[in-house]
């Protein structure tokens, strides 16, 4: 319609017809319009001749301009002579104008002030105000509602953090309180926590290092080492999805300790008065964190101070290792030492004062002297040893008491005679790994008892044997009995075959990292070298010197769809080609890997050389040495069978495995050129994706393996260092669920072996423990066999969780193993919930080797077999314990969902 043919029509129209524009403009008006008021015609302003309020007109135009039907309202003019005159209007929006700006169409009826149409119309406007005003108020009540619920939310992390702040003790304890808590109390994605070292922990010496205080939970700012992550690279930083970066200074006592670094959401920060409030509560907690770490230290060097240098002994292989308890500041009583009597004759001895302190401290160095000078008088016979030492203690300090074990070995015939005061029986662990305690000749500890009768035993020790003497610490937990501690060591016995006297130490004194030890731990081992064992590794190994200037490698692009990592160098120690297991570069040679036990079983003899194809092991390293020899053995045996090789790098830049591989006689170069070896970062590999995803993961090392199978190599081999797990890393808490499906998904099904590679030095406490404990198969770390070529299995997890799964050999599920009770709670939950995640119709557990001594535990595996069921899908328990199934028959309709297999 046009605006003419509008006109035309509306002519003939006995009412008021007016056309105007949004802004009130007439457009056209018909001449019964004009009649009534004369003003009425285009080109006029319609709010201008309205006699009411021009707002609540514009209420009406909005009203009519959005609806393409008719719609009520009403209109009120002045004709000239000042007279209201009322219409009752419809209006509607004039479609078929094609103008600049949208057209209403009004059809007027006139009206006395009587109308009854008119008061409606106003009522109907008032009541739409109304509605307005409670729609705001509404609005304004849930806004307020949300800002209270989030202030509340807020400081409940507030007092959270606080909390945690003021339970933790160490720097790695507030680290890992700040990285857990902190976030909630800034409402943040992430924070990265960085200290000054130097300015927390006075060095005790020019060349004193902190670097095992320092983990994957915060930077140190004044030491980048070869193991600390970049952290500018980190998961999670500044830049990751879109984040923004807020920074605030880390102040105590006048001293900038560091930084604290908040990475949150664009326009969703924290206020900078909270950041600042909360930088100096996390402050003062790393300032007295520092200063407990500082006497933490003082403390274990002075008591190293007062241990002794022990001699070389000609025909022995000895070695004594100590370390204090895990949250003492306090100056231990623990001491060993070695007497050398006579050509024959050694005395070796081991004890601990009662107590801790520098009162405790000094009377175990007066002990310690007044047991040189009375092993020189009497050391052959241990009884009377002891019973001076009884005497000398008694006399000069009443108020003390000590345990003690003195034995002497006759180096001629390898007898060894012993007495023990109150003290845990030595260990005996015979050349194929086989032990038992030395528990005869026992009497009251020294000093309490006077004229106590102190009697000896005697045992033959057969070449190729190893005593091994330690203070109560070693084997003391909270709320766990000595005997149980005493069954660790016997398990872990199993695998020390070949190991040296220092290795032993150091596998019996690091072999639990992540367990609290409420006490200090001393140890002393002597063996009797075999006839028939080779010379010392440490002799065979030659001597290789760096290059100044060693030729470039390129480190090429992986066979998959990955690239490089890089990030900081970590030198590698010089490991010769044989111990590597190969006889040359390329593929011939006697391949060198890891071997495999059941982590339940003792390895059947010490010449297992590779794992079957289709598993993968776990290895927990020191330092940097066992790292560097572990990989070189790993990787190598791979390239010697002609296996392509990945490995992911996460704290190593990809140079220093190159660098480590090179340096043991390896072929890098050629492996590297001709895609049969890879170096990868993290980012490339694990964490490709975030949050990290087993799936992905899995289906990655799937197409991997396939990929070198159709190239040819007869399998794959992958090495990777998790110590990613231990960071704030969006998706890590998937790992378990990861580790339980490798088994069956991977592993089971394709020539594929694998290694997970954990550093000891970063804090692995809590449930991140469960994945290493997850895998079937442990290696020592580092240690080559006496045949330096094998790597030693070792017989359970090196770090053990008091509750633990493990993946099933076939099917999908896991077997749960240690003791269901609220100490545990947190443990079976993590492990719950990874089995919850396993994609499966039908997922199996495993309970043979779990005691249920918790009705919240049986409540929470009752809660995981409805969460399946509610799914589609089932959970079917295998031979669980008979305190399940009475507790089961107890309650019989809130376990109807628990399935048990025939």
């Amino acid at each position: 319609m046009s605006l003419g043919l509008f006109q035309a029509i509306a002519k003939l129209l006995p009412n008021p017809v007016l056309l105007c524009t949004a802004d009130g403009q007439i457009l056209a008006a018909n001449p019964a319009a004009t009649r009534f008021v004369i003003h009425l015609r285009a080109g006029a302003d319609l709010f201008g001749l309205a006699a009411e309020d021009s707002d609540l007109l514009r209420l009406h135009m909005n009203h009519w301009l959005r609806s393409g039907d008719p719609l009520p309202g009403s209109l009120t003019v002045k004709d000239p002579g000042g007279q209201l005159v009322r219409f009752r209007c419809h209006g509607a929006r004039a479609i078929w104008w094609d103008g600049p700006q949208p057209a209403v169409q009004l059809h007027m009826t006139r009206l006395d002030h009587t109308d009854q149409f008119v008061a409606l119309s106003q009522q109907v406007i008032a009541l739409n105000r109304e509605v307005a005003y409670r729609r705001a108020a509404e609005a304004e009540r849930e806004r307020l509602l949300a800002a209270e619920k989030s202030g509340r939310a807020r400081l409940q992390h507030l007092y959270q953090l606080t909390a945690a702040l003021a339970s933790a003790a160490t720097l790695a304890q507030v680290a890992q309180a700040v990285h857990q808590t902190a976030p909630g109390a800034l409402n943040a994605t992430g924070v990265d926590l960085q200290l000054h070292s130097r300015r927390l922990i006075p060095s005790l010496e020019p060349d004193d290092t902190l670097f095992a205080l320092a983990g994957n939970t915060w930077t140190d700012l004044d030491r980048r080492s070869p193991r600390t992550p970049d952290r500018a690279n980190s998961v999670g930083v500044a830049g990751d999805h879109g984040a923004t970066t807020a920074h605030a200074l880390l102040q105590a006592d006048g001293v900038e300790l560091g930084g604290l670094l908040v990475h949150h959401r664009p326009d969703d920060g924290p206020a900078p008065e909270h950041l600042t409030a909360v930088a100096q509560q996390i402050a003062q907690a790393v300032r007295r964190a520092g200063l407990y770490e500082h006497e933490h230290r003082v403390a274990e060097r002075l008591q190293l101070s007062l241990l002794p240098r022990l001699p070389p002994v000609t025909g022995l292989d000895l070695a004594g290792c100590y370390a204090a308890g895990t949250n003492q500041v306090k100056v231990g009583g623990d001491w060993y030492d070695v007497h050398l009597l006579d050509e024959e004759h050694i005395g070796l001895t081991i004890g601990d004062v009662a107590g801790h302190g520098l009162a405790e401290a000094a009377a175990m160095a007066q002990i310690s002297a007044a047991l040189r000078s009375i092993a020189m008088r009497c050391g052959h016979r241990p009884a009377d040893v002891l019973h001076e030492l009884n005497d000398f203690v008694g006399r000069y300090h009443p108020d003390l008491m000590a345990t003690a074990c003195y034995l002497v070995l006759n180096r001629r015939t390898h007898t060894l005679r012993y007495a023990r005061a109150g003290h845990p029986p030595p260990l005996l662990i015979t050349v194929d790994g086989k032990s038992r305690y030395l528990d005869q000749a026992l009497a009251p500890p020294v000093g309490p008892v006077p004229e106590a009768r102190y009697c000896e035993a005697e045992v033959a020790m057969e070449c190729g044997d190893t005593v091994l003497l330690y203070t109560d610490g070693l084997i003391e937990r909270r709320g766990e009995s000595l005997d149980v501690g005493l069954d660790r060591l016997t398990a872990l016995a199993e695998a020390t075959v070949g190991l040296s006297a220092a290795h032993l130490c150091d596998l019996f004194l690091n072999h639990q990292p992540g367990a609290e030890f409420p006490d200090d731990r001393a140890l002393l081992a002597v063996s009797v070298p075999a006839a028939t064992l080779p010379a010392p590794r440490q002799a065979e190994r030659p001597q290789r010197t760096a290059p100044s200037a060693p030729a470039p490698r390129s480190v090429s692009k992986a066979p998959t769809a990955l690239a490089p990592a890089s990030r900081v160098h970590r030198r590698a120690p010089a490991t010769s080609l044989a111990l590597a297991g190969l006889s040359g570069p390329g593929r011939t040679g006697r391949p060198t890997a890891l071997a495999t036990v059941e982590p339940q079983v003792s390895p059947a003899h010490p010449g297992l050389t590779n794992p079957p194809r289709g598993d993968h092991a776990c290895c927990v390293y020191s330092d940097d040495q066992q790292w560097s020899e572990t990989v070189t053995a790993f990787v190598g045996a791979g390239l010697a069978k002609g296996e392509r090789v990945l490995y992911f790098t996460d704290g190593t830049q990809a140079r220093a495995v190159v660098d480590a591989l090179g340096t043991a006689g390896l072929d890098v170069d050629a492996a590297l050129a001709s895609g049969q070896l890879a170096v990868q970062g993290a980012s490339q590999s694990y964490l490709q994706q975030l949050p990290f995803d087993p799936d992905t993961v899995i289906a990655g090392m799937r197409r991997a393996c396939e990929d070198a199978l159709a190239a040819g190599y007869p399998g794959l081999r992958i090495g990777g260092e998790m110590d990613w797990c231990t960071r704030s890393v969006p998706g890590a808490e998937r790992l378990l669920e990861y580790e339980l499906r490798l088994e069956s998904e991977v592993f089971a099904e394709l020539p594929l072996t694998g290694l997970c590679l954990f550093d000891r030095r970063v804090d692995i406490a809590g449930t991140a423990a469960l994945p290493i404990a997850a895998h079937r198969t442990h290696v020592v770390p580092g240690h080559l066999g006496e045949d330096s070529r094998v790597l030693k299995p070792i017989p359970s997890p090196p770090v053990s969780p008091p509750l633990h799964v493990r993946p099933l050999r076939e099917g999908a599920g896991a077997q749960l193993v240690g003791h269901a009770d609220p100490d545990s709670r947190a443990y079976l939950t993590a492990a719950l919930g990874a089995l919850v995640r396993l994609p499966a119709a039908v997922v199996h557990l495993d309970l043979s080797g779990t005691d249920f001594l918790d009705v919240e535990a049986l409540a929470q595996l009752v809660h995981t077999a409805g969460a399946l069921r509610s799914e589609g899908r089932r959970l079917v328990l295998h031979r669980p314990p008979l305190s399940l199934l009475r507790a089961a028959q107890m309650f019989p309709d809130e376990c109807s969902v628990l399935e048990m297999a025939a």
